[in-house]
């Protein structure tokens, strides 16, 4: 806290009035970054009423979001902030649930719009198989996977959500 307040140029009392648990900027960070990348990845499903349409655009929208975070700091927010330390239990509670929370968004726009599917009960397995996919295209970017790879393996997710999808589908 001693830090921080000098960096800010303010007593000690001011920095702890405000920030109760050391913990609490680092969260506050990992909130900015979730909110700031979800809404945009949130807005660009929403715009889709069709669940091709909504996934294509959405993970398109995600590689380019992580190659241009990548390319701006040479790792990604979360990654580079894990590897300054161990994380706190309120930490790891926060990141896991921001984690949930963008799942649930992709378990939900399958939800909505499994009526574009043959068998509607593949919604469940298909948003899993796409929450999946995110979390290894991210890896792909962190390791340097380059960035023609990424799209061939958007495109090839798209092929096998085409074999799921009812031919009268939008």
């Amino acid at each position: 806290m001693q830090d921080v307040a000098e960096e800010l140029g303010v007593s000690v009392d001011i920095v702890t009035l405000h920030i109760v648990v050391e913990e609490q900027p680092v969260v506050e960070a990992f909130r900015w970054y979730y909110f700031k990348f979800g809404r945009q990845l949130r807005a660009t499903m929403a715009l889709h009423s069709n669940l091709r349409s909504a996934m294509e655009a959405f993970l398109i929208e995600f590689v380019e979001m992580c190659l241009d975070q990548f390319a701006k700091s040479q790792a990604n927010f979360k990654h580079s902030i894990f590897d300054l330390g161990p994380t706190t239990e309120e930490i790891q509670s926060a990141i896991n649930e921001m984690q949930v929370d963008w799942q649930r968004q992709v378990h939900d726009k399958f939800q909505e719009l499994r009526h574009d599917l043959v068998n509607p009960d593949k919604a469940e397995s298909l948003a899993v198989f796409y929450i999946t996919l995110v979390e290894g295209i991210y890896e792909m970017i962190n390791y340097g996977t380059p960035e023609g790879q990424l799209y061939e393996v958007v495109e090839l997710s798209l092929v096998i959500l085409e074999k799921h999808m009812n031919p009268n589908s939008g």
